[in-house]
């Protein structure tokens, strides 16, 4: 996909000897104007000072709005500040980080986010696995009550269902992750060419992140020694809402099993006759022009390793 232009403020060389350096970890804070992210860097530097091996802190603002850079290069041995030349979205930022990572292994997050508990050798025996695709925290409160993010689900007549729930046990699995906050393997994007679509609500965006992931044989899971707490609100679950654009982009753009195609063209029907009689003309624009590219969508499919229903039965498993 193309990238937006972007520059960049570092103060240390990616490049020596004229080849890309690497690190163990990239940690990679995104922000917008409103944010207040000093407990969020105050505890990336906490754990980055502990730190034996090479890492990088990567800071992106989505609004480009200024930020006291100075003051952030001079306490961060290993900073990258990336600045956008304008406005953009959240799954334009993620793909920028990736990019830009000189690790394989991405701790993405935002300024809701402190680090409590990170120990890579700890969590290496899940990094180094080939089908390492996501891991995410164990999330607490500010009164260090977990908050579920483990994402079970299904298909219902059609389409997608989640619920969130608390499971204590060892790599337990996720369809995605629910918050931003997940360690991210950079090589399973690049390698199998993963892009993320545009969604009004970043939810979205995490869906898809998950769910492309576990199509291409990659595997989402909880560990709960990789610990963080979250400041912000309780998100809901994902369930059928025909007037939301995201709930139709994301059903039409990425389902694509034929035991779901078959059923869905009645839903199909009647979704568009209740939006017309609703004078729903921007849902019905987006309704068609995913239904148009949901053929594309299809076909590319069909290469895939995982089946949609295969994706449920394998992140189900485990519930008892």
């Amino acid at each position: 996909m193309n990238l937006p232009v972007y520059t960049e403020l570092t103060n240390f060389s990616t490049r020596i000897g004229g080849k890309k350096v690497t690190t163990e970890i990239s940690i990679a804070l995104i922000v917008s104007s409103n944010s207040d992210p000093v407990q969020t860097i105050n505890s990336i530097y906490q754990f980055l000072s502990k730190m034996q091996k090479p890492a990088e802190f990567i800071f992106l603002n989505l609004d480009k709005e200024g930020y006291k850079y100075d003051k952030l290069l001079a306490t961060f041995s290993s900073m990258r500040i990336l600045l956008p030349q304008r406005e953009i979205s959240f799954s334009e930022a993620i793909n920028i980080c990736i990019q830009e990572s000189l690790s394989r292994n991405i701790l993405f997050l935002d300024d809701r986010f402190k680090i409590l508990s990170l120990d890579l050798e700890i969590l290496q025996m899940y990094l180094s696995e080939n089908s390492f695709g996501c891991l995410i925290p164990l999330i607490v409160n500010e009164k260090n009550e977990v908050i579920p993010n483990i994402i079970k689900g299904g298909i219902q007549k059609s389409y997608i269902n989640t619920i969130s729930t608390d499971i204590i046990g060892t790599a337990i699995s996720s369809l995605y992750p629910k918050y931003f906050c997940f360690l991210l393997n950079r090589d399973a994007f690049l390698s199998r060419n993963i892009s993320l679509n545009e969604y009004n609500s970043n939810q979205y965006v995490l869906l898809e992140l998950g769910y492309k992931l576990w199509k291409e044989g990659y595997i989402i899971t909880q560990v709960r020694n990789f610990k963080v707490s979250y400041s912000g609100p309780t998100l809901a679950d994902i369930g059928k809402d025909f007037y939301n654009e995201d709930f139709i982009r994301f059903n039409y753009g990425c389902l694509s099993d034929r035991n779901i195609l078959k059923y869905r063209w009645k839903d199909t029907i009647q979704l568009f006759l209740s939006l017309l009689i609703r004078f729903h003309l921007r849902l019905i624009s987006v309704l068609l022009k995913v239904i148009k590219k949901s053929k594309e969508v299809q076909k590319e499919n069909l290469t895939k390793p995982v089946e949609d229903f295969t994706i449920f039965s394998i992140i189900n498993k485990d519930i008892k």
